[in-house]
């Protein structure tokens, strides 16, 4: 999506792209990245939960 709205950006600057075409290549990039970071946020839940279920504490406190 970043490659994209890049590629949009740069034609647009050179007259031959539409400026509707990059909103929305924008708005896509947006929403993908949103999706990532809902994504990795659900991943960080999931493994906090894990560990208390496990019984371990949130943070691995290990000394090395």
């Amino acid at each position: 999506a970043e490659a994209a709205q890049a590629m949009l950006s740069e034609d647009f600057r050179a007259g031959k792209g539409l400026l509707t075409s990059l909103l929305e290549a924008e708005q896509m990039f947006r929403e993908t990245s949103l999706g990532y970071l809902a994504a990795d946020n659900a991943r960080i839940r999931s493994q906090a939960a894990l560990r208390l279920a496990l019984g371990k504490a949130l943070i691995n406190e290990e000394v090395q």
